[in-house]
């Protein structure tokens, strides 16, 4: 039989095959996340007429002579190159922009699709719609929201569709403490809802002060008098000092409110004030510090002192630390966790940055509800001291009460971020993404799946925007990156070159006949 018959078979049967992956093509311009196929062909193998020779004497060489024996195909490559992303308005669809796939499970193997029909069941799975596979990623722990990069699992929102409380722990300070705030306008109060363990909510209150002396104990009325008390007044520079003598002497009976203080300054001078328990009010003093004389101006605060008929206590002033430098005393539920006298001073340099300290811890404990002790930690670091307006305030805090999930959006990292009805935002999970080292070497499993082989290596499973892996358009599905204009461009050669392949297969029948006539 001729040569040119079987060469022409080959070419049929094998365009022919290019025509059924074109045809595939076509079919799925519209699947999502679909990857077209090519054929590409090799020519077959050689009938060797004659060997080559090599050159002899003054003759040349010759060259062999081969007939070929048609074609066969080479390879059906799957071009895995990027579709378009259309949107879908669903925000549980994904598209990857870039490398890598999406990871789905049976509950037996992973396999791998670039097609992200997903959606949450009712129990809070994660799945691909169309075959029911469970989405693999990373899930977050319910109360840090941090995610466990250590396993890979099925996508499983439903211990995340409420939140418990955390207690605060930390308060942070911004702003300004105005330098020339005036100092009879003092304390200044800032305030801040913070959480305990079970989710209840206090008041934590900040006073800042300044210039300001404390006095607390019990007077006695049955005494004449009381004192005397010494008030140590400090010089700007926190090092010199001297000593105010308060003396308290009792006005009328023991059943009245008034008492006489007298003011005995280090000159031996005096000065006579009255306070009345039924409107105690704050008394400024001016006393002369250090060898060159600093006139320091201070406010006595006598309200938090009390009085009795019968067994007073000693009257004890709080620390004065200086002009200029502040004090917080922090109120939880108004009650000082400590006394006044350990109000915290807080000091800033020529330049109006804090120096010392940086933070306070105020402590709770025996709550009412049995909550844990408190601990909260504020940070001051970042407040400023200049002569400009007062903008100090407690800018964020760490704690919250409970919460359930009101909804959820999805980033281009594929992190699943819940919002919860106590104004909470937190991961839930995260959606992991595979790359190949050959992802052409995937092999194809249909509903536009892929399951990995001896060529495509193993998968680097990771977060979407890390190493070589894309990243995540949420609300959008990837469109099949056919082009049917590449198609139809390719149907007609595939066709021209069947047709070319029938008419060697007719040529070849009609020199065998004419072979055939001879005898007759």
């Amino acid at each position: 039989m001729m040569r040119s018959m079987f060469a022409g078979v080959t070419g049929l049967r094998n365009h022919q095959l290019r025509l059924d992956v074109i045809g595939a093509n076509i079919a799925n311009v519209n699947t999502t996340g679909y990857k077209r196929s090519r054929v590409t062909f090799q020519d077959a193998l050689y009938q060797q007429i004659r060997g080559a020779s090599r050159p002899q004497d003054n003759r040349g060489g010759t060259n062999s002579m081969q007939v070929g024996l048609g074609m066969n195909v080479a390879t059906v490559d799957i071009i895995h190159t990027g579709g378009s992303s259309q949107p879908t308005d669903k925000i549980t669809d994904l598209c990857i922009q870039g490398e890598g796939f999406f990871i789905t499970n049976d509950g037996g193997r992973n396999v791998y699709t670039r097609a992200g029909t997903f959606d949450f069941d009712v129990s809070g799975k994660y799945y691909n719609t169309a075959n029911g596979q469970l989405v693999m990623g990373y899930m977050a722990d319910v109360a840090t929201g941090q995610i466990d990069y250590s396993k890979l699992v099925p996508i499983d929102i439903s211990g995340h569709r409420s939140v418990p409380p955390k207690a605060t722990g930390k308060v942070v300070l911004t702003g300004n403490v105005d330098l020339g705030h005036p100092v009879d306008q003092l304390p200044k109060s800032i305030t801040k809802t913070v959480f305990d363990s079970l989710g209840a909510e206090h008041e934590l209150r900040l006073d800042f002060d300044k210039d300001n002396v404390y006095l607390t104990g019990n007077l006695d009325r049955s005494d004449a008098s009381v004192g005397p008390v010494a008030v140590v007044v400090k010089g700007s520079d926190g090092i010199s000092s001297e000593t105010v003598q308060l003396t308290f002497t009792r006005i009328g009976d023991p059943s009245g409110s008034q008492w006489d203080v007298t003011i005995s300054y280090p000159d031996t001078t005096t000065e006579n004030i009255t306070i009345d328990f039924n409107n105690l009010e704050r008394f400024n003093i001016s006393v002369p510090v250090g060898t060159t004389p600093e006139n320091v101006n201070v406010w006595i605060d006598p309200t938090k002192l009390t009085q009795t008929t019968s067994g007073g206590s000693d009257v004890t002033p709080s620390e004065h630390h200086g002009p200029g430098v502040w004090n917080i005393t922090a109120y939880f539920d108004g009650v000082a966790p400590a006394a006044p006298a350990s109000s915290t001073p807080i000091k800033f340099d020529s330049k109006g940055q804090i120096t010392d300290p940086l933070n306070i811890t105020v402590q709770a404990s025996g709550l009412a509800n049995k909550a844990d002790d408190m601990n909260i930690v504020v940070d001051l670091s970042q407040l400023t001291q200049y002569e400009a307006e007062w903008t100090a305030w407690p800018e964020t805090q760490d704690g919250y009460g409970s919460g359930d999930l009101r909804s959820f959006t999805i980033d281009i990292t594929g992190t699943i971020m819940g919002s919860y009805s106590n104004g909470e935002t937190k991961a839930l999970g995260q959606v992991a993404l595979a790359t190949f080292q050959n992802p052409a070497g995937l092999r194809p499993l249909g509903q536009n799946q892929f399951d990995e082989s001896a060529n495509s290596g193993p998968p680097d499973i990771g977060a979407p925007g890390v190493k070589a892996r894309g990243t995540i358009i949420p609300g959008s599905l990837e469109m099949s990156n056919v082009d049917l204009s590449q198609e139809f461009t390719d149907m007609i050669v595939t066709q021209r070159g069947f047709q070319a392949n029938s008419r060697i297969i007719t040529a070849s029948d009609e020199m065998l006949q004419e072979l055939v006539n001879l005898k007759r």
